[in-house]
């Protein structure tokens, strides 16, 4: 009997030593030399290092990533000896490749939230080329959406310290690389906010679609009278709008001498008229428009 005593007591003592006891979730009896040893106590030992092995073997829950029961400030998670673990090294995190994938179309799939002022919730960074943060969108999706919701906030901020693109879209198709979309707002906004910038650079051709600011104007019987000396425009930019400024150029319908523009407060129109008193020549003459409209 005590031969086994002696196997139980050495057997304990090496469990010890090899650092399992940290593993416990409740107390170990410790053995010192010249003490008997009973069965009942050995067994409980095995019994409470059983019950700490099993728990370990659960899946990882945040009670086994906390710290003294919370995360503690200035840690984080990284991946260490095949276990995620929480470490003090700043410059460490989730191994590269970790995916996180599910399916829940109310909740998001990856949440973080940062309470301080001035305060960053997610950064990625890249020491040369590639892509700080990228987001795909596979099929009608949105890769990146950014929304401001409250007072003066911004929904995507783009930057860049010295040469480069604060933010940049690229259209390898149809598409388009960036657009703005204003609901009784402003879609984009470009601005000199001090120096000597510029607020807009195009290179290359400029397109007009929908409710064009560009448009081209025929004189037809239907925007002016037999006689008349003027043609009427008749456009959702220019309508009601007495501070829009035209731009006018001919386009067709001979020499017409000079030619002016005029707003009739009346009808709420615009019209593009002939100085020289003569007659607009109907299905002839045409105007090519040109509206910017004062905010």
């Amino acid at each position: 009997m005590r031969g086994k005593n002696l196997f139980f007591f050495v057997l304990g003592a090496g469990i010890v030593a090899s650092g399992i006891w940290a593993l416990s979730v409740g107390s170990l009896t410790s053995f010192s030399a010249g003490t008997p040893i009973k069965a009942s106590e050995v067994n409980a030992n095995f019994s409470t290092l059983r019950t700490a092995i099993e728990a370990l073997e659960q899946p990882v829950g945040v009670s086994r990533l906390s710290i003294g029961g919370t995360i503690g400030d200035g840690k984080v998670l990284k991946a260490q000896g095949g276990n995620l673990v929480w470490g003090d090294d700043n410059a460490g995190g989730a191994s590269f490749g970790t995916s996180l994938t599910g399916s829940n179309a109310t909740d998001p799939g990856f949440s973080v939230q940062n309470n301080a002022s001035n305060s960053t919730a997610i950064q990625g960074v890249v020491a040369t080329t590639g892509y700080g943060v990228l987001g795909k969108a596979n099929g009608s999706g949105v890769g990146v959406q950014g929304e401001g919701l409250g007072g003066f906030s911004v929904g995507v901020w783009g930057r860049v310290a010295d040469t480069g693109w604060g933010v940049i879209g690229s259209s390898n198709g149809g598409g388009f690389g960036v657009e703005g979309r204003a609901i009784g707002g402003v879609a984009v906004s470009a601005k000199v906010t001090g120096g000597t910038g510029t607020a807009l650079q195009v290179d290359g051709a400029i397109r007009v679609t929908g409710t064009k600011a560009a448009f081209k104007h025929d004189v037809t019987a239907d925007n002016t009278g037999p006689v008349s000396t003027f043609t009427v425009v008749n456009n959702p930019l220019t309508n009601n709008d007495p501070n829009a400024l035209l731009f006018i150029t001919q386009s067709g319908g001979g020499d017409l001498g000079p030619i002016g523009v005029e707003y009739d407060s009346g009808s709420g129109r615009w019209r593009i008229k002939r100085l020289d008193g003569g007659a607009m020549p109907i299905d002839a003459a045409s105007f090519n428009v040109l509206v910017i409209k004062q905010l």
